[in-house]
């Protein structure tokens, strides 16, 4: 896994509770609702992963991380409106790849980096959610009134 993953599964992270538009206010605000409880939590985390100083702490942080989505994945997903749901199910699929990859290794990074075949099914995954993260911001930032 390249170097710049790191940083970008921390913003992946945080994206992916960030959600879409919706024609009911209900449905909006109960994603928001279901957001807002994780989105705390992974800022929170976001800011330890920064000033973790050993890969150990790292690891330890980003399995922290990928827990807390997949925890709220389900609630997330049953309350996502639908414009914007393809987006949030190709950051979640990230997360679940990137998740069961660490898994295997005992969320060991550095096993990880060293197969590349997987590496890259994590760079590729990594670069669809690239595409879906802006649009989920902005939801995440305008309709539920997240700072971000």
């Amino acid at each position: 896994m390249h170097r710049r993953s790191i940083p970008l599964l921390t913003l992946l992270l945080a994206a992916a509770v960030a959600g879409s538009a919706s024609a009911s206010s209900r449905s909006t605000a109960s994603f928001c609702s279901v957001s807002k409880s994780v989105a705390v939590q992974l800022v929170n985390t976001a800011n330890a992963v920064k000033s973790s100083a050993t890969l150990a702490q790292r690891q330890a942080e980003l399995k922290t991380q990928f827990t807390t989505i997949r925890s709220a994945e389900g609630s997330l997903k049953t309350r996502v409106p639908g414009t914007l749901k393809t987006k949030l199910n190709t950051v979640l699929a990230f997360v679940n790849l990137v998740s069961a990859k660490l898994t295997a290794v005992h969320w060991n990074i550095a096993a990880l980096a060293q197969n590349p075949s997987v590496a890259a099914a994590i760079e590729a995954a990594s670069a669809r959610a690239d595409v879906a993260i802006p649009a989920l911001k902005t939801y995440y930032r305008n309709t539920c009134h997240f700072k971000m």
